[in-house]
């Protein structure tokens, strides 16, 4: 049985399969096909007809992950968010996000 805040959360999608490990509430581990750590990690999140089931953490991980879990589901998802524009020709690309100046704002009214 899994300890509170462990798990080992197993994915697959076809013939592809990998693992995010999970200890003490922190993802630590996560290995997709030939993938280690954030990359494969990236990948499994964007699974989307496969098959995921959790177990107990297993013995004597190797931390491949250092990440903060929020940093690495935000990266996630802006990873996927760009790779679905990529996807569609009908989508112009976007301008990088640069904050602007509040006088700026204030001139035209937003």
């Amino acid at each position: 049985q899994a300890a509170e805040g462990e798990a080992e959360v197993v994915a697959a999608e076809g013939e592809r399969a990998g693992v995010i490990l999970i200890e003490n509430g922190e993802i630590v581990h996560a290995v997709w096909e030939k993938l280690v750590g954030e990359d494969a990690f990236f990948i499994m999140i964007s699974v989307t007809n496969g098959m995921f089931h959790t177990s107990a953490l297993p013995p004597d991980i190797t931390r491949t992950i250092n990440g903060d879990w929020q940093y690495l589901i935000m990266e996630g998802i802006r990873r996927m968010d760009e790779l679905a524009v990529g996807m569609r020709s009908d989508v112009a690309p976007r301008p990088s996000a640069r904050p602007v100046p509040i006088a700026i704002l204030c001139r035209h009214g937003a």
